[in-house]
């Protein structure tokens, strides 16, 4: 069975992902403290793979601007 992408609320992005000023500029794109977890917070409304959605799409977002930029990804944590 094919996987299908999950779906994200249109406009849903990471929050602080910005574009640089120059793409020549860009040596690596870097993240920490992403906290993905199998189990949705409390907090959250919303089903576990909605959850599990949110998070994929977040990545999702930060693996294709290092592909736009061609540089790598460094996930510190």
């Amino acid at each position: 069975m094919a996987k299908s992408k999950p779906k994200v609320a249109k406009g849903a992005r990471v929050p602080g992902l910005r574009k640089p000023a120059d793409k020549d500029t860009a040596v690596a794109v870097l993240i920490s403290d992403c906290h993905f977890s199998v189990d949705k917070p409390k907090a959250r409304s919303g089903t576990k793979e909605e959850w599990w959605d949110t998070q994929f799409s977040h990545l999702q977002e930060v693996m294709e601007k290092a592909v736009q930029l061609d540089c790598p990804l460094v996930i510190a944590g």
